[in-house]
């Protein structure tokens, strides 16, 4: 039995699923401590620290995320030329059809 060679489009969007599950793990949450004290002031409680900035992130999950972001828009880029535009709307949309930080960008 001859096995089916899959189509070039197909292999890149399991390839672009997989990067954009591991982008979706390699991003972090700010810290968050039972003490409120040493949360950062970022997480979802904030920070009860009355003597830090408290629109500053101080756990460093901005400067990570960053650096995730800028990984994945570099590798994203790269590869989205050889896929169709179509193919990217069904690849990286969530659920609720809403987009999770992916630039597309128009072949």
């Amino acid at each position: 039995m001859k096995k089916k060679k899959a189509n070039l489009h197909q292999v890149d969007a399991v390839v672009m699923k997989k990067l954009f599950s591991f982008k979706v793990l390699a991003l972090r949450d700010h810290y968050h401590c039972e003490d409120c004290w040493y949360s950062c002031p970022k997480s979802e409680d904030g920070c009860c620290n009355e003597f830090i900035k408290k629109d500053e992130c101080n756990c460093g999950a901005e400067e990570h995320n960053e650096k995730v972001e800028k990984l994945w828009n570099e590798i994203f880029n790269s590869l989205s030329s050889q896929l169709y535009p179509a193919s990217l709307n069904r690849i990286l949309k969530t659920e609720e059809g809403e987009w999770q930080g992916v630039n597309i960008i128009d072949a």
